[in-house]
């Protein structure tokens, strides 16, 4: 497997390993058939990710924490635009900025767990119920 598409599957380890409920029946689907022969299915694997919107925000992240070292030393991500809340009966100003340092630090933690037990990802992506099956194996836990 070249290291393009281990990357691919390491993300979609984590973004899998951070859902807080089973996959959609026809996704998990989807993705039993592209475990069957993951070597050849990386870039089906990555449609998947990109195309489920329970998987994509926590897929994107994990790909950009794995593409570029400067983000697993957490540069410039410590803050993020704050959530946009109305409140109608403050004119003040809210603070504008977010910190994800936490987030960052328990994203590298799984990443940490899923380079360390990567030989095992086909079983993962054939489980069953492959949300719980990488969240027991990537010993990830939600707060």
């Amino acid at each position: 497997m070249k290291n393009t598409d281990k990357l691919i599957v390491k993300a979609f380890l984590v973004a899998l390993s951070q859902q807080r409920s089973p996959l959609p029946d026809t996704v998990q689907a989807k993705l039993g058939e592209i475990a069957q022969s993951l070597e050849t299915k990386v870039t089906e694997l990555e449609n998947l990710a990109t195309n489920t919107p329970s998987l994509n925000n926590s897929y994107e992240n994990a790909h950009f924490l794995l593409t570029y070292p400067e983000a697993t030393r957490g540069v410039g991500l410590k803050n993020l635009p704050a959530e946009n809340y109305e409140d109608n009966d403050n004119e003040e100003t809210s603070n504008t900025t977010r910190d994800t340092r936490d987030a960052i630090e328990e994203m590298k933690q799984v990443v940490a767990e899923i380079e360390n037990k990567f030989e095992q990802a086909p079983q993962v992506l054939a489980a069953p119920d492959p949300v719980k099956a990488a969240r027991k194996l990537f010993n990830f836990r939600k707060k």
